[in-house]
């Protein structure tokens, strides 16, 4: 059997919110090394970026998106 943590993930998509620092980004990297192409999502540019490099250099995928996820446009449109 595979493990969750071997597994092949080529194909998917995966958005990763706080992808710029810390649990987000290391998440992230994970994913990406697993074949998904990872979405990163956070409020800094240029951590994103950091991330987004990280992951190229490990020869993945990623797409960066400056967005703030905690704004009031967000909860509005959710019912939070």
């Amino acid at each position: 059997m595979t493990s969750p943590t071997t597994s092949s993930l080529a194909g998917p998509i995966a958005v990763v919110t706080g992808a710029g620092r810390g649990i987000g980004a290391a998440i992230a990297r994970k994913l990406a090394g697993m074949g998904a192409v990872a979405v990163l999502c956070g409020r800094k540019r240029s951590s994103l970026d950091s991330t987004a490099a990280a992951i190229s250099a490990a020869g993945g995928k990623s797409h960066v998106v400056e967005c703030d996820v905690n704004g009031p446009h967000f909860r509005g449109t959710t019912g939070w």
